[in-house]
């Protein structure tokens, strides 16, 4: 390996090999070691992403067309079974759900139903609702609170308009694709997930 004559520090200046101490050096080694080989798993990876993408929904066409069966779409969870049990390779689908502007509609009803539910009627369901509105640090309201109030049984007509309100604001704002693959040694042993994420190892 050519040794460098000049080295490039944190604030973008050249700095003479000389005047760059050994243990600097060989952390910039280390360290530049580990990026090529992270940049390379992290390329297969993407590599192996986009070739799952395309493979993996012609060939449940072409399974689907061995029975004579035309698939509408690619959503929904799909697995694969080796033919020894082994192996299984998966397919999920993941929606992301976004509200519309019906949902401020949704919390105006809400809000004029809680003034008869604070006089004394269903006191226990306040603290669910109260929660379904708070924001999160970004200003967001969370997904699952605000769910949560399609859960709740009141008669109150306000709040059965605000129910209604929040269905009709859903909306599907972007689907993913995951994959996974799990093995296991025998088919009494428990399946195990191949990891291809570094914080789950």
């Amino acid at each position: 390996m050519a040794k460098r004559e000049k080295w490039i520090d944190s604030k973008g200046r050249d700095v003479p090999a000389e005047y760059v101490p050994a243990y600097l050096k060989r952390r910039d080694r280390f360290v530049r070691k580990f990026r090529a080989r992270t940049e390379k798993t992290s390329a297969a990876l993407v590599a192996l992403h986009a070739e799952l993408q395309e493979a993996f929904p012609a060939y449940i066409d072409r399974a689907a067309a061995s029975y004579d069966v035309q698939v509408g779409g690619e959503k929904g969870n799909v697995e694969l079974l080796s033919f020894d049990g082994l192996t299984k390779l998966v397919r999920r689908n993941h929606d992301s759900l976004a509200f519309d502007e019906r949902l401020g509609f949704a919390r105006e009803s809400i809000d004029k139903a809680m003034q008869t539910l604070c006089r004394g009627a269903n006191p226990g369901v306040l603290p669910i609702i109260r929660r379904a509105w708070m924001a999160d640090r970004d200003g967001n309201l969370r997904r699952s609170r605000v769910l949560d109030l399609l859960t709740l049984d009141i008669s109150d007509p306000d709040f059965r308009k605000g129910q209604e309100l929040i269905r009709e604001s859903m909306a599907t704002s972007s689907s993913k694709y995951y994959y996974a693959l799990y093995v296991r040694d025998d088919r009494d042993s428990p399946w195990r997930n191949v990891p291809l994420n570094m914080s789950t190892l």
